[in-house]
């Protein structure tokens, strides 16, 4: 009689057990349903991201290469100023 009740205590306790183990494995599956939907949207933002620096990058280039063609029109203006008053006085002094 003590064996039996033991016996039903027992499986009184596995099926609590398993009802236990579906509870945690339901709980894991939701766990991870909810972190990859972060992880995605952490990629996401991440995307952004990088497509925004691609943009910066692409800005900064187009800048750097407008400010060159500024800097070498300014030296050839410096450049060209510089002839023509050497030929004025040149041609101030030959007349």
């Amino acid at each position: 009689m003590i064996a039996a009740k033991q016996g039903d205590a027992l499986k009184q306790q596995v099926v609590i057990l398993n009802d236990r183990i579906a509870i945690l494995t339901n709980l894991i599956n939701q766990l991870e349903q909810k972190d990859s939907a972060t992880i995605s949207g952490y990629q996401n933002q991440l995307d952004l991201l990088h497509q925004e620096q691609a943009l910066y990058k692409d800005q900064l280039n187009t800048y750097e290469k407008l400010l060159k063609r500024e800097r070498r029109k300014r030296r050839l203006a410096t450049a060209g100023g510089i002839v023509t008053t050497g030929v004025a006085i040149y041609l101030g002094f030959v007349k």
